[in-house]
């Protein structure tokens, strides 16, 4: 008698595909670490393959995953010695969506808090022209104006589509793929590093050589979005997969001693447990993977304040106000000298007393600084964009996936500004509005 084999439920094959998804990227993280090259190769692919699908490409769903593909590799490429430009994330992500809106979208529906933000943008980046030569101008525009604008670009395009959850769902795992290489970038600077020393300050060797803050932030992000599609994968092994990469994750966080990352991933955390709360259909998913993320969370610092003779507790347990608080301070001294058109965009640096030199780590303060007024009728439009995009889906995984990424947008713009692409395109993300079944009416289907 031949015995015959089932083939793999989709359950299993979805697993597969996940593990063979984190290992091709962690593998992409180690030789990257060997050579920068390879970073430079990658960004190359992405753009030359986000190009073609912006320009040519006929599959939506496909170049949307492109985007949130792009959205958390500048880091990555930042880390790796990328021979590409410093904005290159932010720069791909405002020159796709604004070729899609072209393409696509004649009339956007729900535009208005998108396009007050943008335009309250304006009044300063005209102050800084006329200050500033050309040429630091240019520059000062770039660095803090690059973020904002794509932001207000990314929201308009992503309001008008309309997905299923299993669509959902690929975008966040595109989004995880360059993270896990950051992270195993970032593991492999822990065990190879032959003068290792963890103090009380945030460590650069430890975050695989590039700036703790935005690796932090993103190894975080890392982590909300495994436990996102843990809510999702129901009693799956996918799920114990999902989890303990969101640990892995965590861990590589900690080891940077960089906080804000992983405060995001907590406070975001909440967001969405309180939100999962109220939906009954969610209760007991939600209750059961906070309780496995709460574990897993705890082991992971164990182990990293073990590693490190209790250094990260320490690091923990410090009360000291950080020089961040100390430029959000400065930055609102300078608003009340300048309330109605700020100091101009890139120049609160510049302006500042006690803080000269040092570029805002908190967006709010910086767009009171230098936007005035403007700056505050910018700040509505902010929230107006993060409310309307947890508003838009049911009750249920897609409103979870909503929450998580406007909260989590919302609070690294806190501390990390508008650094990194993945800061303020999570937010643009958040606006996918979810539905079970498209139609071909109303907003283009992914």
């Amino acid at each position: 008698m031949t015995a015959t084999v089932a083939p793999p439920g989709p359950a299993a094959t979805q697993t597969r595909a996940l593990v063979g998804w984190v290992a091709l990227h962690a593998a992409l993280g180690l030789v990257i670490t060997q050579s920068s090259a390879a970073a430079s190769l990658h960004a190359l692919v992405v753009v030359a393959l986000l190009a073609a699908a912006v320009a040519i490409g006929r599959d939506l769903h496909r170049t949307i995953v492109l985007l949130a593909y792009a959205s958390t590799a500048d880091v990555l490429w930042r880390t790796g010695g990328a021979s590409v430009p410093y904005e290159l994330g932010k720069y791909l992500l405002l020159a796709a969506s604004a070729v899609l809106l072209a393409r696509y979208v004649r009339r956007p529906t729900g535009a208005a808090p998108a396009a007050i933000w943008l335009l309250a943008l304006l009044p300063a980046a005209g102050a800084t022209l006329l200050g500033e030569s050309l040429s630091t101008a240019r520059q000062m525009l770039a660095f803090q104006l690059s973020g904002p604008v794509m932001l207000g670009v990314a929201v308009l395009l992503l309001r008008q589509i309309v997905c299923t959850t299993d669509e959902i769902e690929e975008v966040l795992r595109a989004m995880l793929g360059p993270i896990v290489a950051l992270a195993a970038i970032a593991a492999h600077a822990v065990l190879t590093a032959p003068d290792l020393r963890f103090t009380f300050e945030s460590n650069v060797d430890a975050a695989g050589g590039f700036g703790p803050n935005q690796v932090s932030a993103l190894l975080g992000l890392g982590a909300v979005l495994c436990a996102l599609m843990a809510l999702h994968a129901g009693r799956t092994r996918r799920t114990w997969v999902l989890l303990s990469l969101a640990g892995w994750l965590l861990l590589q966080a900690f080891f940077t001693f960089s906080r804000g990352g992983v405060y995001a991933a907590a406070l975001t955390s909440l967001a969405v447990v309180a939100a999962g709360l109220r939906a009954s259909m969610r209760r007991s998913r939600t209750v059961a993977i906070a309780i496995g993320a709460v574990a897993i969370a705890i082991m992971s610092f164990w182990w990293a304040d073990a590693t490190t003779g209790g250094n990260l507790g320490r690091r923990y347990e410090e009360r000291e106000s950080t020089e961040r608080v100390q430029v959000a301070v400065d930055d609102l001294a300078l608003w009340s000298d300048a309330p109605l058109l700020g100091v101009g965009v890139g120049r609160s640096p510049v302006q500042r007393t006690e803080t000269t030199g040092i570029s805002s780590h908190t967006e709010y303060s910086r767009l009171l600084a230098e936007h005035g007024v403007f700056g505050l009728v910018a700040l509505g439009a902010l929230i107006a964009m993060a409310l309307t995009a947890v508003r838009r889906n049911p009750a249920g995984w897609p409103h979870l996936v909503s929450v998580a990424l406007a909260a989590w947008s919302l609070v690294t713009l806190s501390h990390s500004a508008t650094r990194f692409a993945a800061g303020v395109a999570a937010l643009a993300f958040a606006q996918l509005r979810v539905d079970a079944d498209p139609g071909p009416a109303g907003p283009r289907r992914l």
